[in-house]
C-alpha cells in the first residue's frame, strides 16, 4: 500500500474563494506523485459542493459513497470517496 496517498485539505473561512485550495490541491497533487505515489485518495462530505467541483476539476473521480457516514447534531451527511491515479492526471489537465 506504500503507492497510495491519503489527502487532507482544509482552508480557512478567510481565505476561501480566493484559490488558495486550488494551490494547496496543486502541490499536494505534484509532491505525492514526485514521491512515487500513483494513486491519492480522499474523502469530502456530500454537503460540500465547493470541495467535491475543485476535487473533479483536478481530475479526481469519484469512487463510492458512505450514507449517512458521519452525523452531527442528529443531521446525517454522506461521505464521497474520490481518487486520482499518476497515470489521469494529465487527461484530467487537457481535456
Amino acid at each position: 500500500m506504500t503507492h497510495i496517498g491519503r489527502l487532507g485539505l482544509g482552508v480557512r473561512l478567510d481565505c476561501r474563494g480566493v484559490g488558495v485550495g486550488e494551490q494547496l490541491l496543486a502541490e499536494a497533487i505534484e509532491r505525492a506523485f514526485s514521491i512515487g505515489l500513483i494513486r491519492i485518495e480522499l474523502e469530502v462530505f456530500a454537503t460540500n459542493r465547493t470541495a467535491i467541483r475543485l476535487y473533479e476539476r483536478s481530475g479526481f473521480i469519484s469512487e463510492g459513497r458512505k450514507v449517512a457516514a458521519w452525523i452531527l447534531d442528529d443531521l446525517a451527511d454522506d461521505i464521497l470517496l474520490y481518487a486520482l491515479l499518476k497515470a489521469e492526471q494529465g487527461a484530467a489537465a487537457n481535456p
